[in-house]
């Protein structure tokens, strides 16, 4: 699906993806794979971090057909692919949707974390 989507994108045109704040260990496999893939779909990619610690923050996947160029000052963490291990990232494919699972251990965490966080808020 990335391929189409990158083949369909304007020479300007923009995939962002809105992913789980975890990047690194067992956590961090599916954006490590998601990131994988897209670079095997030829898209040049910018990915940053919003604030926070991982299991408080969200991954921005900037994904471009030509090379990314930010207009303005880039305000949050980029994370650098040569900072990455993808020894154990999976190449997805639409043929073997894996993605859910392997996410799984990320959005169990970020779950409990958000609702965590958010009942402190509302409980005051």
């Amino acid at each position: 699906a990335f391929a189409d989507i990158q083949h369909k994108l304007t020479d300007n045109g923009l995939l962002v993806v809105n992913f789980y704040g975890f990047i690194n260990g067992s956590k961090g496999r599916a954006a490590r794979s998601l990131y994988k893939t897209l670079k095997q779909a030829k898209f040049d990619i910018h990915l940053i971090a919003t604030p926070g610690e991982e299991n408080e923050r969200n991954l921005l996947f900037m994904s471009g057909k030509n090379e990314l160029k930010a207009k303005q000052q880039i305000i949050h963490n980029m994370i650098y692919e040569m900072d990455l291990n993808f020894d154990d990232a999976l190449l997805l494919t639409d043929d073997k949707p894996v993605l859910e699972h392997i996410y799984l251990e990320a959005a169990l965490q970020w779950r409990k974390d958000y609702n965590e966080v958010n009942a402190k808020q509302f409980l005051r």
